[in-house]
């Protein structure tokens, strides 16, 4: 039974990390394009810095994610809540670090507008991916 169990949080975490890379993938590509169209490359940078953020961020949480789940689930609420709030900082903390090193008030506005969103559909894909997933696992104890 531990066996199956650690094999389906594996596969969770697998999952999870493929369908981020993906989202990261397609928002970079459609940021791209966006750029290509307004013909407004200057923002190449602020480009960069987020999606290396937002893959690390989201690995981290994947690995971090299957680590909890395998030791002890019943610390998963307290891991969403943690893993949250560490996120924001960190996101709060790599604005900060952007804006004292760029100053430029234009490039800093496209970064935060690229930033946010980007961060912003990443959490609704945690919240969404993690709800279905606890919906599951629970589904599965209870029969």
């Amino acid at each position: 039974m531990r066996r199956s169990l650690d094999t389906t949080i594996d596969r969770i975490a697998r999952k999870y990390k493929q369908y981020s890379l993906w989202i990261i993938a397609a928002l970079m590509l459609l940021s791209l394009f966006v750029m290509q169209v307004v013909q407004n490359t200057s923002l190449v940078t602020a480009l960069t810095v987020t999606v290396v953020f937002s893959l690390v961020c989201n690995l981290v949480y994947g690995e971090c994610w299957k680590r909890v789940a395998k030791s002890s689930s019943t610390n998963l609420i307290r891991f969403y809540l943690v893993a949250s709030v560490l996120r924001l900082l960190l996101a709060l903390s790599v604005f900060l670090i952007y804006l004292v090193v760029v100053r430029e008030r234009q490039a800093v506005i496209g970064f935060a507008l690229i930033f946010a969103i980007f961060y912003i559909v990443l959490l609704a894909f945690d919240c969404l991916y993690f709800v279905r997933v606890e919906k599951k696992i629970n589904k599965t104890e209870s029969e």
